[in-house]
């Protein structure tokens, strides 16, 4: 998975430069502005915390599941002869007004598709988070975005109940650091916490799991 994530960042970047850079070799101050998109943020998100759950979780046997349905992607890790399971989820779909996909999920309202679930399972028990990455740093697009993580919280449900946390991911956040204090997140269930290297992806791991399997 890792392997994969740094063949794909490393072709991004060689075109990013190719681009940047001209191709046509016609004029010497051609340029070509290409900005990194969220669709390579969210995959680096999906692969970072795969691997900080491996790390910290190394008595769970892991493997992604060939065929997903209603999910992108899901990793699954089991423990005790598969009774207890952490699964993380990619740009799993909801279906609207209650009605349950194959893993037990559904939106109140309308489809909802969030980035990231994470769901640890234990026999029938089942706690869940929401996780949205948005790449932006600036404080209006943040306080925008978290509209997201205010909505997986009120609207997706597994089997009725709602997630224990709804946090927004981005790369940067110098200017809005209460959202992260652990009063904010456990007073209100939502917050933004900042995913943008290995150590940070620790960080970020080691708090949901802390809720999760408490």
């Amino acid at each position: 998975l890792g392997v994969n994530a740094y063949h794909y960042n490393l072709s991004y970047r060689f075109g990013t430069l190719l681009l940047r850079e001209g191709i046509s070799e016609l004029s010497d101050d051609e340029r070509q502005y290409l900005a990194p998109t969220w669709a390579i943020y969210e995959s680096w998100c999906f692969v970072a915390l795969a691997q900080q759950l491996k790390s910290l979780l190394p008595d769970y046997k892991w493997a992604l599941e060939h065929s997903p349905v209603s999910t992108d992607m899901l990793l699954v890790g089991c423990k005790c002869k598969g009774e207890q399971q952490i699964k993380l989820y990619s740009q799993m779909t909801c279906p609207s007004m209650g009605n349950e996909n194959r893993y037990g999920y559904c939106s109140i309202s309308r489809e909802r598709r969030p980035d990231f679930v994470l769901e640890y399972q234990d026999r029938s028990l089942v706690r869940y988070v929401c996780l949205d990455s948005k790449y932006t740093s600036y404080r209006a697009r943040i306080l925008e975005s978290m509209a997201s993580a205010h909505i997986y919280r009120d609207s997706i449900k597994h089997h009725g109940t709602a997630p224990l946390l709804s946090l927004l991911l981005v790369p940067a956040n110098e200017n809005l650091p209460e959202l992260a204090s652990s009063g904010y997140v456990d007073a209100y269930g939502v917050g933004c916490l900042v995913l943008s290297d290995n150590s940070n992806a620790q960080v970020l791991a080691k708090r949901v799991l802390r809720a999760l399997l408490a």
